[in-house]
């Protein structure tokens, strides 16, 4: 499934530009990677927002929301799918938010590693 430029736009003018992102063509689609970890994506209609374990329960209570889950496989953890049409306007943003404290923390975990 291909992705929509539009929806890829969307997401490159939200995202701070002084971001360390690299763009990825992965799942049909185009993927952002922040510090080589997917940050969001989109492909088909939908974006994909990695918001992390501990913020799923909420993100799915959010409109057109819905788990990642890719063919037969059991759903991503932390990972959701959200139809474009549903993230109107500065809405965006608050994934985003969402995204990026989910990176931090996983950054912090990492640091914490021995």
């Amino acid at each position: 499934m291909a992705y929509q430029e539009q929806l890829a736009d969307r997401l490159r003018i939200a995202l701070d530009p002084a971001l360390p992102l690299e763009e990825r063509r992965m799942f049909g689609g185009l993927i952002f990677l922040f510090a080589g970890r997917m940050l969001c994506g989109t492909s088909g209609e939908d974006f994909m927002f990695r918001v992390g374990a501990a913020r799923m329960e909420e993100a799915l209570r959010q409109p057109g929301a819905r788990p990642v889950q890719l063919g037969d496989r059991a759903p991503m953890s932390g990972f959701v799918w959200v139809q474009g049409s549903a993230v109107a306007g500065d809405a965006i943003d608050r994934w985003l938010d969402w995204c990026l404290a989910n990176q931090r923390g996983l950054e912090r975990a990492q640091k914490r590693a021995p």
